[in-house]
């Protein structure tokens, strides 16, 4: 582990992090990258962040929280903000996915005159 120095001078002011997955991800990126701090609009690179070190990232939120980002993604958003909003529209989709095919095996499940009569009923 990298000693802990305070964040240097950087474009964006420092922003604080507001939800669960920014507050993960800046955890991850303070102790990967050795500052005592990380603003949610901090950019990866900017802070020395580099691809080794981006796996890292990717692999601990993995870890944490279940969600799967790419490497591509990361790097097309090396901001916590934004890494955390497409990680927001990724755990989404699973959600809506995983409704459907709930919805799915329900409906799988009646008979077919049921489904013809709901069917029926929705036009």
């Amino acid at each position: 582990l990298l000693p802990q120095v305070p964040r240097p001078s950087l474009v964006n002011p420092f922003v604080e992090a507001n939800t669960e997955i920014e507050k993960i991800l800046g955890g991850i990126w303070q102790r990967l990258l050795g500052f005592e701090r990380i603003g949610i609009e901090d950019d990866f690179l900017e802070l020395g962040g580099h691809s080794l070190l981006a796996v890292q990232v990717i692999s601990e939120l993995e870890e944490k929280t279940g969600i799967k980002l790419s490497l591509t993604d990361f790097f097309e958003h090396p901001i916590i903000l934004e890494i955390a909003v497409k990680a927001d529209d990724k755990t989404t989709i699973e959600t809506d996915r995983d409704s459907l095919e709930a919805l799915l095996a329900e409906v799988e499940t009646l008979p077919e005159e049921d489904i013809l009569k709901l069917l029926e009923e929705k036009k």
